[in-house]
């Protein structure tokens, strides 16, 4: 990379963490040891904000009761890879890290490189030559993390176009815009992005590691951002007419009960479980973008599939689900797996773990290492090692281990009085 591009790049940290440090001495020990001012808060994801010379601490319940996140501001290049020298070294000395902490890098430029890096940017370029492989290889245990998954799920919004170098409008090719993927490009809109591939157990020993990937990020965003080097190539423009291959083709296999049951014997497919050939050939017509979207997010194998005409929502029951992602989708019966699941979704009988569930409501499940945010948990459920989180939250279940951090208890709830940390709650 140009040394003198980065001199010009600027980059701000997070860095998660688990240490027995109280807030003030984690607070006095870092101030002492950058020459900083660190800002003490009890939100997590404050609005407070962070500069160059002051940097803030905040609680992590996600990864347990003795979780902080350090987040700097934006710093020029090499003051960073000091910043990140030291950290490393402090977290050794005074925390750990697991398979559930992170490190993410936020990387943006001066003015003098791009005046606007949202502008400049090209998406489509970066997610078609980004080497996730190379991030991988670094941190092996980041592949289909929840919350950093691939950003190599391009798709297009209609089957109606065709991909030629002449004329191509890359809006016609959609990605992924959450925080939940490898780099979150919802940060654009603040001209940086954020990568979040990194962490998990022992980075604060991969120092080098993280430089090279950080490097590698830095040089990628450069390529797709530069003019004249951030068009799309002819290797992008054909990787491109593979995608929209892909999607007309599952397109024409989910389109009829005779195709969906050549691509898929394994799945049996029911409209308001009617069984006739007839009716669901016609239904499926008119479902069949539906259908698409349900089955290019996902890898549904074996199981049954209903679609409630009533409700507007499809029904899963007996599949094995893994690195999913769901929005209002109802369950049955299913073992689900680092997914993620919203849209006021109902869970039953299900056996659930390492998920994210927001807005559902869950019935008779066994949960594991899930968070559950602002969502309905009745009597039957039990949940182990898990973090219950949201305002909107109302829990009757039985929280064997894990934290409470926000919400309403309902009268049938248990909690274990060893293993389980009650921080905010209302009575009901």
């Amino acid at each position: 990379m140009n040394k003198e591009i980065l001199e010009l790049t600027k980059i701000g940290f997070e860095f998660e963490f688990i240490t027995e440090l109280s807030n003030n001495d984690l607070k006095n020990k870092l101030e002492k040891l950058f020459d900083k001012k660190f800002i003490i808060t009890d939100q997590y994801h404050s609005d407070i904000k962070v500069t160059d010379r002051q940097f803030k601490i905040e609680p992590d319940y996600s990864v347990g009761i003795t979780g902080r996140e350090i987040i700097t501001g934006p710093l020029r290049y090499y003051e960073a890879m000091e910043v990140l020298e030291k950290m490393s070294s402090f977290i050794r000395r005074f925390g750990k890290t697991d398979t559930k902490t992170a490190f993410q890098p936020n990387i943006s430029f001066e003015k003098e490189v791009f005046t606007s890096l949202k502008h400049s940017f090209n998406p489509l370029k970066f997610i078609l030559e980004f080497d996730e492989e190379y991030i991988y290889e670094r941190f092996p245990e980041r592949r289909n993390n929840l919350y950093a998954k691939s950003i190599k799920r391009l798709k297009p919004v209609s089957n109606l176009f065709n991909v030629s170098e002449s004329g191509f409008n890359s809006k016609i090719i959609t990605y992924p815009d959450s925080k939940y993927y490898g780099v979150n490009f919802e940060k654009l809109r603040s001209d940086y992005l954020e990568v979040r591939y990194l962490g998990g157990s022992f980075y604060e020993y991969k120092l080098e590691e993280l430089k090279e990937s950080i490097d590698y990020s830095i040089q990628k965003i450069y390529e797709s951002s530069v003019v004249n080097e951030n068009k799309l190539s002819d290797d992008n423009m054909l990787a491109i007419k593979e995608v929209v291959h892909k999607y007309n083709n599952l397109r024409s296999n989910v389109s009829s009960v005779k195709n969906l049951k050549e691509a898929y014997p394994n799945i049996k497919f029911y409209t308001d479980l009617e069984r006739d050939k007839k009716v669901i050939d016609n239904k499926l017509f008119l479902l069949r973008d539906k259908m698409t979207d349900l089955f290019f997010n996902n890898d549904l194998k074996e199981g049954i599939i209903n679609y409630d005409s009533e409700k507007g929502r499809f029904q899963l029951k007996n599949f094995e689900l893994d690195s999913c992602e769901f929005e209002g989708v109802d369950f049955l019966n299913c073992k689900i797996s680092n997914t993620i699941i919203t849209g006021n979704a109902e869970i039953h009988m299900s056996e659930i773990k390492n998920c994210d569930i927001t807005e559902c409501k869950l019935y008779r499940n066994k949960i594991k290492n899930t968070r559950v945010k602002n969502s309905y948990t009745n009597s039957k459920n039990i949940l182990e090692k898990c973090y219950v989180d949201g305002p909107m939250t109302k829990f009757n279940g039985i929280l064997k281990s894990g934290i409470f951090r926000k919400g309403t208890i309902l009268k049938d709830a248990q909690f274990s009085t060893d293993n389980t940390e009650i921080i905010e709650y209302n009575r009901f």
